[in-house]
Formats: structure tokens, sequence, C-alpha cells
């Protein structure tokens, strides 16, 4: 099982911090949080780093990949859709 990227709560080491227009900003903390943001509350286009972003972050829920590799491709998505703070 790959967990690198994690602690034993599945915490990513660095929260990554977006925000959506004048809202206040969120702390994405974890695979699940970030798949939430992506699916509940994505405010851009859902295009190629947004569905690869929602497919890591899903099967580092399901452990089939490690958290690093879904925070950092989060941090794509939000840094194409200009999310991150």
């Amino acid at each position: 099982m790959m967990r690198s990227g994690a602690d034993n709560h599945g915490k990513w080491v660095e929260p990554v911090t977006v925000q959506i227009g004048r809202r206040a900003p969120e702390k994405i903390q974890t695979s699940a949080e970030a798949l939430l943001f992506l699916t509940n509350k994505w405010p851009c286009e859902r295009g190629l780093e947004y569905q690869t972003s929602r497919d890591i972050c899903s099967a580092a829920i399901r452990r089939q990949i490690g958290n690093d590799a879904a925070r950092a491709s989060f941090v794509v998505a939000a840094s194409v859709a200009k999310l991150i703070i």
C-alpha cells in the first residue's frame, strides 16, 4: 500500500490553500477533501487537469496511489484554474 506524502490519518504533508473569488480561503488537507472540492465546489471549466486530479484523488482514497500524487495533481488543477493562494 502506498501512503507516501501523508501521515496515518491521510493528511497531506502540507495543505493546499484555495480561494474562489472573494469567498474565505479553504485549506485542503486530504485527498478526500480535494475530491469533495473538485466535485462540489469547482467553479471553473472541468478540463483535463480537473479530470486528472479527480481520478487521482479517487485512486488515492482507494489506496491505489499515494496521497502525494493526489496532492500534486490537485495543485496543478487548482493552479491552472487560478485558485491557489
